[in-house]
């Protein structure tokens, strides 16, 4: 008795979340003319319900794994009258409304769930007026699924709560914890159907959870609710975290993600080895007129389209790696196959994600609060899960070994330091970047530069050795080594040859004029040879970082060379995407954004950057029903970039330059900062 009177915070959360769950998944949900709901679900119908031609209505976020049933109550003449219904944009078919005027509609079994429901009026029929639509029955399988899930994980979390700190708190931060699942479980339509009173009613049993927790709280000492403010914060933090990459993780993201399925299927038909083609690809004495763009690149075929490609080895192991999880499951009809394939390609770039948080966990366990609010801020905004489990660009998959390896170099560790460097560079070349404050942190702390070639080598060779083996290691060769053929000016981050670009292209009549969208420009076309004096600059500005690190041994102070080394070059040099900055950012994080200053610069220059993101990508590409609540927000996104009556991204290569500048200023000041904890540590 006494062990169940100590457990039940544990069980009175769970069975919060477990209930609160069941209520804001419960229908039916009823859709009336006139109501805010009705504008915003159906389409070509009339304020009060009459439609004479067709009427659509979109049903965003409804589960189809179980065949759910739509209900439609149809108004005076409408009684016994024939009409068409189409489900999905699909074949219509005629029905027969009953006596009562009720039409009944079931579902087809689907994988994907959203649903768009026509109801037209068929030729010689009165105009149909309806009544209310009603999603009756909601299959119970995936509801109570949920909700037990709910159920464990809140009492998981509440019982490490109550190891910690008693039972008060854990019934307090239990019952917050429940409310949040409940939240972010609740479905799109309860959202669109406010404020009818059945939706009211159940976002309100959850607010009832929030000020229950607060209620508990009075019992709790001062500094106690100052505790447990901050650890409710961290909460929603991570469990929004997880439940945004959740929803993004079908979508289809940028056009990018094309490409790499399509490696991907290459991969699981033929093998990683075979990825970058056959060993006839490159036959003897074709590998240098093939590297020089004389003759044509092997390329995959897929599709209809044809992809060269341009990831190293590792990267085609983690996204064989991610299909490998996912095939089963489309076996088993348990996901749908396209977005499986999508879900496949995003899966190493979500994993990075989690391996930085850890990553931040592990550098400053020593200030708890400092790496939990430091992880906490990584997973929850957007400078992670947008490039991630949105767009689905990769960078994410090589990062956390790229700073791995910065750090391992300010800890005097030479052989972490070379193998993280080596699995960085063998997932995305850009990990190639940070060598040399990589070198500069060894040679700071005295540490031997060999031991990390050899580890670096070692791990070199074990990648590369199949390729050897199966006769395609030139194929990979020529693949990778063509990205150093000149390309744009600027591929797409606003930097100064991003501004340069854009005249050049007015100037030259290929854009229309200067309030048009920027566009890339060749660096072909252009006489000065630019590529190699953004080279020098480049090389000119890293070889500044390193000279002032020279003598501040520490991983703090590597990290943040490594990320002035990763922006110099994402401002100075050219053809950079607008992704490619994204490990500057990590190694901002991994450094402990100790100074007012520093947290100024890197937020701006963060911000700076998603805009860029969400303005040339968007929130990616949204196929099906699943995302259709967005689209609005997406098509707002499409016009922003142009909406003042030119490019903002033009404002933004203005704003990233004043932060490059900023940051060179304020470089050898924040590296005392970072000296000073340094020093501090090693007191203590």
């Amino acid at each position: 008795m006494t062990a169940l009177k100590r457990l039940s915070p544990v069980l009175v959360a769970g069975v919060a979340a477990f209930l609160g769950v069941l209520a804001v998944k419960s229908f039916p949900l009823s859709i009336e003319p006139g109501s805010a709901a009705w504008s915003r679900l159906v389409r070509r119908a009339g304020p009060k319900g009459t439609v004479t031609g067709r009427a659509r209505i979109r049903l965003p976020g409804i589960d189809r794994r179980t065949a759910p049933e739509i209900l439609f109550r149809l108004q005076g003449v409408a009684a016994r009258s024939r009409l068409g219904v189409s489900i999905d944009d699909g074949p219509v078919t005629r029905h027969l409304a009953n006596r009562d005027g009720v039409l009944l509609v079931t579902l087809p079994k689907a994988l994907v769930p959203g649903a768009n429901v026509t109801i037209a009026r068929l030729a010689g029929e009165p105009p149909l007026r309806i009544g209310a639509v009603e999603i009756s029955r909601i299959p119970s399988t995936a509801r109570v699924t949920v909700a037990v899930l709910a159920f464990l994980l809140t009492g998981a979390l509440t019982y490490g709560f109550l190891l910690w700190k008693g039972p008060r708190f854990a019934a307090a931060l239990g019952l917050l914890a429940a409310a949040i699942f409940s939240l972010l479980s609740s479905p799109a339509l309860l959202w669109l159907t406010l404020p009818s009173a059945a939706s009211v009613l159940r976002l309100a049993l959850v607010l009832t959870l929030i000020a229950v927790s607060v209620m508990v709280t009075r019992g709790l000492e001062r500094t106690e609710r100052v505790v447990f403010w901050s650890s409710g914060a961290l909460l929603a933090a991570v469990i929004l975290g997880i439940w945004v990459r959740l929803y993004f993780l079908p979508s289809a993201g940028t056009w990018d993600m094309e490409y790499v399925k399509a490696w991907t299927e290459r991969a699981a038909g033929h093998g990683v080895t075979r990825v970058y083609g056959d060993p006839d690809a490159v036959r003897p004495g074709h590998f240098l007129p093939q590297l020089r763009g004389d003759e044509p690149l092997w390329r995959i075929e897929s599709a209809g389209r044809r992809y060269l490609i341009d990831y190293p080895p590792l990267a085609m192991v983690a996204w064989r790696v991610g299909w490998g999880i996912m095939e089963p499951l489309v076996g088993w009809d348990a996901v749908d196959p396209t977005e499986a394939r999508n879900i496949a390609v995003k899966l190493p770039a979500v994993a990075g994600d989690v391996l930085v948080v850890l990553a931040l966990f592990w550098l400053f366990r020593k200030r708890p609060w400092r790496a939990a609010t430091l992880a906490a801020l990584y997973w929850v905004l957007p400078i992670s899960w947008l490039s991630s489990a949105v767009l689905g660009f990769q960078d994410e998959t090589y990062a956390p070994f790229g700073m791995l390896a910065v750090v391992a170099a300010g800890m005097s560790r030479p052989v972490r330091a070379g193998a993280s460097l080596a699995l960085a560079t063998m997932l995305k070349l850009l990990g190639l970047i940070v060598a040399p404050t990589v070198a500069i942190g060894l040679w700071a702390g005295r540490a031997r530069m060999l031991w990390t070639l050899v580890a670096a080598g070692v791990v070199s060779v074990v990648v590369l050795m199949p390729f050897a083996w199966d006769g395609t290691l030139p194929a990979m060769s020529v693949q990778l080594l063509r990205q150093f053929r000149p390309g744009n000016l600027s591929s797409g981050f606003p930097n100064p040859w991003w501004i340069g670009g854009h005249a050049m292209g007015v100037l030259s009549g290929t854009t229309p004029s200067w309030s048009s969208p920027v566009s890339y420009f060749p660096l072909s076309r252009i006489a000065f040879p630019v590529g190699p004096v953004a080279t020098l600059l480049t090389l000119v500005a890293v070889g500044w970082v390193c000279w002032q690190q020279r003598h501040r041994p520490g991983f703090e102070a590597a990290v943040w060379c490594g990320a002035m080394i990763f922006y110099a070059y994402a401002i100075l040099a050219v053809g950079v995407f607008e992704n490619h900055p994204h490990l500057a950012f990590v190694l901002f994080f991994a450094s402990g954004l100790w100074s007012r200053r520093a947290q100024i610069l890197c937020s701006t220059a963060m911000v700076s950057y998603l805009v860029n993101l969400l303005l040339r990508s968007g929130l990616g590409r949204f196929y099906g029903d699943r995302y259709m609540v967005l689209e609005p927000l997406a098509g707002w996104l499409g016009g922003l970039r142009t909406a003042p009556g030119f490019d903002l991204t033009l404002v933004l290569a203005v704003v990233n330059t004043a932060v490059f500048v900023a940051l060179f200023a304020t470089l050898n000041g924040e590296l005392e900062v970072l000296s000073t904890r340094e020093g501090l540590r090693e007191d203590a």
